[in-house]
């Protein structure tokens, strides 16, 4: 300096604080007495670009401990693809028996895409934000047909030639008065739903599945009418009814025979448990 110093001269001395710039994946290490991060940043020529950000931030003051940080941060947009299950439909198959399905299609899951931006703070994932979603493919649902054709048939039995238009698997068991438990003091003790006297051949049934008053053939039990129902008697069971006198215990599955006349359609159970 050439200037000469006289009393009237004011001299001030700013010092220069040691600085650690990390950026990019290099450490610069320099001197500094600007007064903010963000000249600091500029007089080493670094720009901060986009969503690229400094700690401090760039109107703050230097830090204390000298270390200024730049983090960059990029974006990155694409598509994600997720399955969509399928649905299951029932249809009326009339070229099948009563009550077995015909499945007329298998069902396929559709295609659900998605995209979503995704923001990396040096290299590292932070946020994740869907920004659209559309179905790319539509499902197509498993289409399961139930049988309504009937077709009579004849099955022999020791009481004749029974005509029946369906024949089910079902779980038997048996009950008489006395083992309904219900008590003897009771208005309805040896009734049916129906309010008949409980007799061999009147049985118990899921009124879901055999509606009341439906004649029924039980191999090695005779012929029947569903005139009950149970607490305990649900989906493919059926009670067959006893006199106390003549009470046999059963605990089997037999087949059921459900004997002409074929119901209204709208009073069959198509799909059984």
């Amino acid at each position: 300096m050439d200037a000469l110093v006289t009393d009237a001269t004011s001299i001030r001395i700013t010092r220069a604080h040691p600085l650690t710039i990390d950026a990019d994946g290099v450490q610069l290490q320099q001197y500094s007495s600007r007064a903010s991060v963000g000249a600091v940043l500029a007089d080493a020529r670094i720009s901060l670009l986009g969503g690229d950000y400094s700690e401090p931030a760039v109107a703050s003051a230097l830090p204390a401990d000298g270390v200024i940080r730049v983090v960059r941060v990029s974006e990155q947009q694409l598509v994600e693809y997720a399955p969509l299950p399928f649905g299951a439909l029932t249809q009326a198959c009339a070229r099948a028996g009563a009550g077995p399905e015909c499945t007329a299609a298998g069902g396929a899951n559709g295609l659900l895409a998605k995209r979503v931006r995704i923001l990396f703070a040096d290299g590292v994932e932070v946020s994740r934000t869907a920004l659209q979603q559309w179905t790319a493919r539509a499902p197509l649902p498993r289409i399961s047909g139930y049988g309504t054709a009937i077709t009579l048939r004849v099955v022999d039995t020791p009481d004749g030639p029974v005509e029946y238009w369906r024949a089910v698997r079902m779980y038997a068991t048996s009950y008489s008065p006395a083992r309904a438990g219900t008590p003897v003091t009771a208005p309805w003790y040896g009734r049916t739903r129906t309010g008949k006297l409980l007799t061999k051949g009147m049985v118990a049934v899921d009124r879901s599945i055999i509606p009341l008053g439906t004649p029924l053939y039980i191999p090695r039990y005779g012929l029947a009418t569903a005139e009950d129902t149970g607490g305990g008697v649900r989906g493919l069971m059926i009670d067959l009814g006893f006199e106390d006198a003549n009470y046999e215990g059963w605990h089997e599955y037999v087949t059921v025979f459900f004997r002409t006349p074929v119901p209204p359609a709208d009073q069959i159970k198509w799909v059984l448990p």
